[in-house]
């Protein structure tokens, strides 16, 4: 069997890759294959696919050209992860520390004292604000283009594809997946060391206690639309007020990211 699992950067696709493949017997697993341009690069899914229980996993860039409708022609079954986009841009904010040449330590540091701030005081520090002050921007305009080319490309997904919500996949929700597979796969992974920094919380809704009421103002617009498309309750924009917030998942994580590159 040959299987191709694609998503966006932190969806969840190195988990669901690694829960497959330890159900399979003898896997090859090959991991985001020809990098940016892993969903474009056909002679190295060719070549690939020449090996028995094959496991592949490509990260989705929306600005990266593609070829996935060959590509897909290459493989048995086919995997998208979706996730939450207000989950989504949380985690991916932590994890954008890890190995990035281009972030100096003085910006490092005091981005890392604003989260500090939020750890203390939730209420007081929009998560926005944070995210500008990562990002250098002043909207969400790339928020918007990482939404629109996911939406463009979902839509052409035929029905050999089969979509799998990250939310399941924590829940353990696996019936669906597992008739379309043909197997079981395994409840618990066991993430190879090099990529255990991946894991953060293992949870979702994390966003209800890092969003304020200005973060719901902001990103209501933005993610609503495609929160629709991908199944999700556009309603909910509920908050879970806390008077602290985990460092470990968040200033200690970032810390751990930065400083072991």
């Amino acid at each position: 069997m040959k299987i191709w699992i694609v998503g966006l950067g932190k969806c969840g696709t190195s988990i669901l890759t690694y829960k497959i493949a330890q159900s399979m017997l003898k896997p090859n697993v090959f991991f985001e294959i020809s990098g940016l341009n892993g969903m474009n690069d056909i002679d190295a899914h060719k070549r690939i696919c020449l090996s028995d229980n094959v496991v592949v996993k490509n990260i989705f860039y929306p600005k990266a050209l593609n070829k996935i409708k060959k590509i897909a022609c290459l493989y048995d079954k086919k995997i998208w992860i979706i996730r939450d986009p207000r989950d989504r841009v949380l985690s991916a904010f932590f994890y954008e520390w890890y190995h990035n040449p281009q972030k100096k330590i003085e910006d490092f540091e005091r981005v890392l004292n604003l989260v500090k701030q939020k750890e203390q005081n939730p209420s007081g520090l929009s998560f926005f604000e944070l995210y500008k002050a990562s990002k250098s921007i002043n909207d969400l305009s790339n928020e918007i283009r990482i939404y629109d080319g996911l939406m463009v490309n979902l839509h052409k997904l035929d029905s050999s594809w089969f979509i799998i919500k990250y939310e399941d996949l924590i829940n353990q929700n696996d019936m669906e997946i597992n008739q379309y597979l043909g197997f079981k796969i395994k409840k618990n992974v066991v993430l190879p060391q090099k990529f255990k920094r991946i894991a953060r919380t293992k949870t979702f809704g994390n966003w209800r206690q890092w969003f304020t009421p200005e973060d719901v103002s902001y990103f209501k617009k933005v993610y609503n639309p495609y929160l629709e498309v991908m199944g999700y309750d556009k309603e909910d924009w509920n908050l879970v007020a806390s008077e602290k917030l985990d460092s470990k998942t968040s200033s200690e994580y970032m810390k751990q990211l930065f400083y072991t590159n």
